[in-house]
C-alpha cells in the first residue's frame, strides 16, 4: 500500500502540542512514520518537482532531533528509491493563488479548499492517472479538511484522519 502524508504528521510526531494534537495523536503520527521508515509498511507518494520535499522542509529540519526530522532525511535519502513513488503534478496560478491542472476543476465543492493543500490532493490524482487507484491521505489535525471529505472522496481519494478528533465515522 502506498501513502500521502501530510505535513502535519511529521510536526505532531515531533511533538507539536498544538489544541488538536493530543498525546495520542502524537503517538498515533509517530506509529505512522515508524511503519514507513523502520518497518517498510508503505511507499511513500512525492511529487517529482520536490514541492512536497520544499513543504516538508520548511516546517520541518533534517539537522535536528525528532521522528518528524527523521522522516525528512528519510525522504531526501530515499526519495529516487523504491521506497517512494514519484508523480508528477503541475503547479498553475489562478487568480494569484496557488493550484495543480490535476486538482479538480469543481468549483461547487473544492472552490474553497486550501491552495497550500491542493498539492496533496493534486499527488493523488497525479498517481491514480498512473496506477487507476488513489492512496490514502494522512492527515493528523487540520480540521479544515473534514469539509471536504465527500466531495474529494467523489474523486476517489480518501482521507485518513489518523486522529481520534478528526477521524472519520464513514
Amino acid at each position: 500500500m502506498n501513502r500521502i502524508i501530510d505535513t502535519n504528521v511529521p510536526i505532531i510526531a515531533n511533538g507539536d502540542r498544538s489544541k488538536q494534537a493530543s498525546l495520542e495523536c502524537r503517538e498515533t503520527c509517530i506509529r505512522l512514520l515508524r511503519e514507513l521508515i523502520e518497518d517498510g509498511r508503505y511507499k511513500l507518494v512525492i511529487d517529482l518537482q520536490w514541492i512536497v520535499l520544499k513543504e516538508y522542509s520548511k516546517h520541518l529540519h533534517s539537522d535536528q532531533s525528532g521522528l518528524g526530522n527523521q522522516f525528512l532525511r528519510w525522504v531526501l535519502t530515499n526519495r529516487a528509491t523504491d521506497k517512494c513513488v514519484l508523480v508528477k503534478i503541475t503547479e498553475i496560478d489562478i487568480g494569484g493563488r496557488q493550484s495543480f491542472t490535476e486538482f479538480p476543476n469543481d468549483n461547487d465543492h473544492l472552490k474553497a479548499f486550501d491552495p497550500a493543500d491542493r498539492k496533496w490532493i493534486a499527488a493523488a490524482l497525479a498517481y491514480k492517472t498512473e496506477f487507476d487507484s488513489t492512496p490514502p491521505i494522512s492527515q493528523a489535525a487540520d480540521m479544515k479538511w473534514k469539509q471536504f471529505e465527500n466531495a474529494l472522496f467523489t474523486y476517489g481519494i480518501t482521507i485518513d484522519f489518523i486522529c481520534d478528533s478528526t477521524r472519520s465515522e464513514r
